[in-house]
């Protein structure tokens, strides 16, 4: 699975970019289904964003990955479970400075009826 999305603007009275655009995104990866069970390994991709509006800072680009699973047992209860930044890369998303948390640990369990 994959996706990618860019937007670009400009202020046509200034020539400046305009604020809150976010640079080119992607997500890429690789999904494994049984009727039981699922895997999921996946990385997200931003490039740098240096294109900005007055008053606003330039983001670095980055890349995480997340690997992901699931179980399905009877009566519809599910569980899954993610490791998300697999790698504990450092970052922060364009048009905030608050850094992103590293390497974690989720687990859910769900139930359907």
């Amino acid at each position: 699975f994959g996706s990618v999305a860019y937007s670009r603007g400009t202020d046509e009275r200034t020539g400046e970019p305009l604020p809150l655009i976010a640079p080119l995104k992607g997500v890429l990866g690789a999904r494994y289904e049984r009727p039981r069970w699922w895997g999921e390994l996946s990385t997200r991709m931003m490039s740098r964003n240096d294109r900005v509006a007055p008053g606003y800072e330039e983001t670095p680009g980055f890349t995480v990955y997340d690997i992901r699973g699931g179980y399905n047992f009877a009566l519809g209860l599910s569980l899954q479970a993610a490791v998300e930044n697999l790698s504990d890369k450092a970052y922060h998303e364009p048009f905030n400075i608050r850094l992103e948390p590293g390497r974690s640990l989720r687990v859910s369990v769900g139930y359907r009826f």
